[in-house]
């Protein structure tokens, strides 16, 4: 193959990753844009200028701020009636929150759910000696926010015993187990 015909596929195929890049997006609501556009024209608009009356009905969220209702399950989001959908930064339907992320602790989990305040919420705060926010009591970290170790005179896990003290031949010994 030339070096023209190469370059020409290069091209082509450049034009194409463009094309469906900017179909695949959308449109771009952060530079306040609506509708696809290239080189500064929209790309709804046909060719001869005629308003497109065989295209079916208007879009119903040109004008409308996100998170309006534009159908049965839908609402406008970036200029486009999209289906609901949890990490939107939309709170609708079902949704107890949605802030728009995956992350775990800041109060809204990625099921778009209320994450529990305090005790709980992975992160160590107020009288908490650890937080590792799940619901297993008999990890490292207990359901009380109490680190689950020998020595902290509280029955932790599968300790025995714990007396809180570092005597070794007493009737607890130093790993919480009995002395027999």
């Amino acid at each position: 193959m030339s070096v023209k015909a190469q370059t020409r596929r290069r091209g082509i195929s450049v034009w194409l990753f463009v094309c469906a890049l900017l179909a695949a997006c959308g449109s771009d609501e952060g530079a306040g844009q609506k509708g696809n556009s290239v080189g500064g024209a929209d790309a709804s608009a046909t060719d001869e200028g005629d308003a497109g009356d065989d295209e079916g009905p208007a879009n119903p969220c040109e004008d409308q701020k996100r998170g309006t209702p534009c159908g049965k399950d839908r609402i406008c989001f970036r200029y486009q009636c999209v289906y609901i959908t949890c990490g939107d930064a939309v709170k609708s339907g079902a949704e107890e929150c949605d802030d728009g992320n995956e992350a775990v602790g800041d109060g809204c989990d990625p099921s778009c759910k209320l994450e529990p305040m305090g005790c709980g919420n992975a992160i160590v705060d107020g009288d908490e000696e650890c937080d590792d926010g799940n619901r297993i009591e008999l990890d490292v970290c207990s359901n009380a926010c109490k680190k689950n170790e020998c020595g902290n005179m509280r029955l932790d896990g599968r300790e025995e015993c714990d007396d809180g003290n570092r005597v070794d031949n007493d009737a607890c010994s130093n790993a919480c187990t009995r002395n027999r």
